[in-house]
């Protein structure tokens, strides 16, 4: 499972932030995409050979559908479904435009193959996204080198369903997403450098923004406020997409090539990851853009795909060759946060006041049900005067409707007050049954 080290030099990083703990060369081929399950569990790679998967539990490989040839390269993966997703969900988009869902099952390790379909004109994915809703409620957002966007809803389980396709003229999509109250989709075109916005249900255009000449790729927050992109010449630019300026650039060197390369958020998106075409991968303070750190991932080469994630109050990245081989490395920070255990009492909090408000609607239901069926007073007491009553009666001493009269207590020393609490239940029984003459229901348990 290690690879061999033998075309890379000795892992290590510039400035000790990050440290590798482990290397997977289990891709043949250059590696195109990379994507962190949302919990941190599971890391995806796509490249020219498919889909690899790596449990980081136990940094072991996870079974897999085979790879089949006339899908094509795989050019984006991505994982799907919130933190209440029914099962883990794999999307992957390929060079011969084919989408295809995994999941896996509810007692299996395995992923299995729930969706595959081919799209608009069958040419590559270049994008994907997704709107994390809810496990039965995900909207997948694919975008083709044929400026083709389209949406899709998916149920957590496999099933797909289409909500928009549109083509927008000259607009190659390099990343997607959407927008954080789920109604819009960003699109961001490789060749002509703009931000368009278009709307979650229909598709079209709501406004547009000129973020520079390229977009190689690009990058949100949750708050959506800030976006970092690949400049595609000398670096990487923020801006502060509210009031509509460009803050900074990152500088990764004068590239050798003119490729697109990927960047990611990481530390609480307090810092910029970025990759380059000569081995290293790069790593900046947000707010100042001075260099944290320097990954060293390789002696030279491309290292299009990055990712990241956070995890037990460290980050981790995810670093890719896009040679012939593909080489991936995880890194890992030092500890740079406390693991806060307000999400465990938020959650145990949610429980229990979800518990109270079921107890509460099951004991309406209840006193709801006693109320219609004529019972106001305790079922204990009804019991206990039925009891006393049948303690006590003998053979010929009942009516025809077989409740108690006075003189079968007129013998029984202590029996009075008895007879009392059975004419007053008598009593409340006629005057709410409307029924003169009735002894109302009783009900012996």
């Amino acid at each position: 499972m290690l690879a061999s080290l033998s075309n890379l030099i000795p892992f290590a990083s510039s400035g000790g932030r990050y440290r590798p703990i482990a290397t997977f060369n289990n891709n043949l081929r250059g590696v195109n995409s990379l994507s962190f399950s949302r919990d941190g569990h599971y890391l995806a790679s796509g490249g020219g050979d498919g889909v690899k998967l790596w449990d980081l539990r136990t940094k072991l490989a996870v079974p897999t559908p085979p790879h089949r040839e006339t899908l094509g390269p795989v050019t984006r993966v991505l994982w799907v479904g919130g933190s209440d997703a029914v099962y883990p969900t794999l999307c992957y988009g390929t060079g011969l435009g084919y989408l295809c869902l995994w999941n896996q099952g509810a007692r299996s390790d395995r992923f299995i193959e729930v969706f595959e379909k081919r799209l608009a004109d069958g040419v590559e994915i270049t994008a994907l996204g997704c709107a994390n809703g809810n496990g039965t409620d995900v909207h997948i957002a694919v975008g083709t080198r044929k400026c083709v966007i389209q949406v899709f809803q998916y149920d957590g389980r496999g099933d797909v369903s289409p909500i928009f396709s549109i083509r927008l003229e000259r607009v190659v999509p390099s990343a997607l997403e959407f927008t954080s109250d789920l109604r819009d989709v960003l699109v961001f075109g490789m060749y002509d450098g703009a931000m368009y916005t278009l709307g979650s249900n229909s598709g079209k255009v709501i406004k547009s923004k000129s973020l520079g000449q390229k977009i190689g790729y690009a990058s949100l927050p949750p708050k959506q406020h800030l976006v970092v992109l690949d400049n595609i010449s000398n670096g990487f630019d923020l801006w502060d997409l509210d009031a509509g300026t460009h803050l900074c650039t990152f500088p990764t060197g004068t590239p050798t090539r003119f490729l697109p390369r990927q960047v990611v958020f990481a530390e609480r998106w307090k810092s910029i990851v970025a990759g380059s075409d000569h081995g290293a991968v790069y790593v900046f303070d947000r707010t100042t853009g001075a260099p944290l750190d320097v990954l060293h991932h390789a002696a030279k080469g491309l290292v299009q795909t990055v990712a990241s994630v956070d995890r037990d109050g460290y980050s981790l990245i995810a670093t890719g060759s896009s040679g012939e081989q593909g080489v991936v490395t995880l890194w890992q920070s030092k500890k740079l946060f406390a693991v806060s255990s307000r999400p465990k009492s938020m959650r145990s909090l949610h429980s229990a006041l979800t518990f109270v408000v079921q107890l509460a609607m099951a004991l309406s239901t209840v006193a709801f049900i006693f109320q219609n069926l004529g019972f106001r007073e305790p079922v204990a007491a009804v019991q206990t005067v039925m009891r006393r009553s049948v303690k006590v009666t003998n053979k010929g001493q009942t009516t025809g409707s077989g409740a108690p009269r006075e003189e079968m207590y007129n013998d029984q020393e202590g029996d009075w007050a008895a007879w009392q609490e059975w004419k007053t239940y008598v009593a409340r029984q006629r005057g709410r049954d409307g029924a003169p003459g009735r002894a109302g229901r009783v009900i012996v348990l």
